[in-house]
């Protein structure tokens, strides 16, 4: 690939949870390879503004949400299936305060609480909103997608 300023060439791919990303510009001679054993888009972002650094561009560090932390009881209720479409489950599991959710057929990805009730992905553009009575488990999640709303409410067991 090439890159806006028309000189620098870079490339990027991601495999069974890896990720990596190489950045060469024989103008400046300066190059850059990155590897993770997480696989997220983060590490592009990263990347580019690493080698912007190398450069010599004026950078100005990034900027990440605050963490929040969700007490594991809470996450729990979370923990269920539901239905997306016919033949579509979203399989939301739990390890600790951690969640993963995973849609038929994809692998689990890790998503991250903004609050309580409201969990986003970081590997693709998306959010999982959970509805949650006062008691008991969740009764529905909600997937916010491209512009798309999705309710999925829960499958009985």
């Amino acid at each position: 690939m090439i890159a806006g300023d028309g000189s620098t060439r870079w490339h990027n791919g991601q495999t069974g949870g890896y990720h990596s990303i190489i950045f060469v510009n024989r103008d400046l001679d300066a190059g850059l390879i990155l590897l993770s054993n997480t696989a997220t888009t983060e590490l592009d972002a990263l990347g580019q503004q690493i080698f912007q650094s190398i450069v010599g561009m004026n950078v100005k560090p990034r900027k990440f949400d605050k963490e929040v932390t969700v007490d594991e009881a809470v996450v729990k209720r979370l923990v269920g299936k539901y239905q997306l479409a016919p033949g579509v489950v979203v399989s939301i599991t739990s390890s600790g305060d951690r969640l993963l959710a995973q849609l038929t057929g994809q692998q689990a990805l890790r998503i991250y609480p903004e609050s309580d009730t409201i969990w986003n992905y970081r590997d693709v553009k998306a959010q999982l909103r959970f509805d949650v009575p006062e008691e008991g488990a969740a009764t529905k999640v909600t997937l916010y997608q491209n512009g798309n709303v999705i309710p999925a409410p829960r499958i009985k067991p």
